[in-house]
């Protein structure tokens, strides 16, 4: 998933968006999303400083990112959470990339 969000982006979700998110799977997987100058690029591991951390459960995030469930129910029924300074952009996230 990590190789993959590079590819997969959507140019025109990216457009004007400077952020930092800190991703992390129910079960200890994570990782890091940097998105900048309409450009994703992604950390294996741990990061610091983001600007929004969403922690969700696996099976969630993986249809979210295909694009098969709509990010906000996934939320509002706390399978995925989202916080930080900019907790707004945890919804935003899955709609960044395109299913391949």
């Amino acid at each position: 998933m990590v190789a993959a969000m590079p590819r997969v982006a959507a140019p025109a979700a990216l457009a004007g968006l400077n952020a930092r998110y800190r991703v992390r799977l129910w079960g200890g997987a994570q990782f890091g999303a940097t998105v900048a100058d309409g450009k994703v690029t992604t950390v294996a591991g741990p990061v610091d400083s983001a600007d929004c951390t969403i922690l969700t459960e696996p099976v969630a995030f993986l249809l979210m990112a295909l694009g098969r469930i709509d990010p906000v129910p996934v939320m509002a029924t706390g399978r995925a959470l989202a916080w930080g300074r900019k907790p707004w952009l945890g919804p935003r996230f899955p709609r960044l990339f395109v299913a391949p």
